[in-house]
């Protein structure tokens, strides 16, 4: 595994990698050069907001500069998301931020843990923990906090995922592997019945490409094992490790499972990004295996 994907899986990681400090160093530059914005052009802030975090939840959203971050891409904010000046996010690990929060001044958010043994702290080793800020909870009428939960469908979700890590169904679904009648049955009763009901699920997911899978909304809401992912990848076109290209590679298709819920091999040359890829360049006599493998994705992802 290289640091970085250690760093993102909660493991002991080598801060002083090249690859970390140099994206460190990229981040630190558009953070300079966001900061140095006059607060006038909203415009150009908010596009620079857009494409160096992970993720917005709408375009209503507005973050008062100076405001900074290590690496950008692990936070991700819902809707309505605000946050007055001087907020400072360490996203080793991913953050996510519900909808309609509300920050005030110098807010601060640290994922990266340090050893509190001198020699330890010696060795740059380090490792980082995940954030999740649900979403807000509405005052009752006369502005008191109601005593029973009103949190939205997508918090009950996340806070069933967080709180049910050693479920067996969720296991095989953050995991990739194929689920069969039984289990999405269980899913459907978790989503439709213990955490709300169809409505509720239909109107969540609208018209998003996974909407008629409820295995591949698991995925896109609590992702999936990277790890694991990588580590079935390399055992199935057989090789120890893949080199940083390769990794690329890799990562791209499952960040587009993440995002879409599926993955057909037959439309990727048509498909963006991987329509620029060089797959023969890249993987050689081990091309027609990765195009296997992602067939395999595929089927697994529709299993019914």
């Amino acid at each position: 595994m290289t640091e970085k994907e250690k760093m993102l899986a909660g493991m002991v990681y080598d801060a002083t990698d090249p690859v970390l400090l140099s994206e460190l160093s990229t981040t630190k530059d558009v953070i300079h050069q966001l900061n140095s914005l006059p607060p006038s052009e909203t415009h150009r802030i908010r596009e620079i907001l857009r494409n160096l975090l992970g993720n917005v939840g709408d375009d209503n959203f507005n973050i008062n500069l100076p405001f900074r971050c290590d690496y950008g891409k692990q936070i991700s904010v819902g809707k309505c998301f605000f946050a007055n000046f001087n907020l400072t996010i360490l996203d080793e690990a991913h953050v996510h931020i519900g909808d309609d929060c509300f920050f005030g001044p110098n807010v601060s958010i640290y994922t990266a843990c340090h050893s509190t043994d001198p020699d330890e702290r010696k060795t740059r080793q380090e490792w980082a923990l995940p954030v999740n800020i649900r979403d807000i909870i509405e005052p009752a009428e006369g502005g008191e906090l109601p005593m029973t939960s009103t949190k939205t469908y997508r918090q009950k979700v996340l806070d069933f995922l967080i709180e049910n890590t050693d479920n067996a169904v969720l296991k095989k679904t953050q995991n990739l592997e194929q689920l069969d009648g039984d289990d999405f049955l269980e899913l459907e009763r978790i989503l439709w019945q213990e955490l709300g009901t169809r409505e509720d699920y239909d109107s969540f997911v609208g018209n998003a490409p996974f909407s008629g899978n409820v295995a591949a909304f698991i995925r896109k809401m609590a992702n999936f094992d990277y790890s694991v992912a990588i580590q079935k990848f390399q055992e199935f076109i057989h090789t120890e490790e893949l080199n940083s290209q390769q990794m690329e590679y890799l990562r791209s298709i499952l960040a587009y499972v993440s995002e879409y819920g599926d993955i057909v091999a037959e439309e990727l040359s048509r498909t963006q990004p991987f329509d620029q890829f060089q797959w023969l360049r890249i993987f050689g006599d081990k091309t027609a295996l990765v195009v296997e493998y992602i067939r395999n994705l595929h089927k697994v992802i529709t299993a019914a």
